[in-house]
């Protein structure tokens, strides 16, 4: 299930790329999926993946962190989410 799962969030990326805040947070899901998919293919194999599976989700957690700094206030302005 893991090749569908991460497909389909690749699939949803591509689809949302034109919108900034869509794309920032559909990166993250990809990361997290990855980090999930990871951490769960290490206890089924007896491998200590944990450390790579930590990577991705610091991964996913620094991508929304970027969106939120950087972009938010900008794109709250330009669509009057005030």
């Amino acid at each position: 299930m893991i090749f569908p799962t991460i497909s389909v969030a690749f699939y949803l990326l591509w689809k949302s790329r034109k919108v900034k805040a869509e794309a920032y947070h559909n990166i993250a899901v990809c990361f997290w999926i990855l980090a999930n998919s990871t951490w769960m293919l290490g206890e089924f194999n007896d491998m200590d993946l944990r450390p790579f599976a930590a990577g991705l989700f610091g991964s996913g957690l620094l991508v929304l962190g970027v969106y939120y700094a950087v972009y938010f206030k900008k794109d709250r302005q330009t669509y009057n989410m005030e």
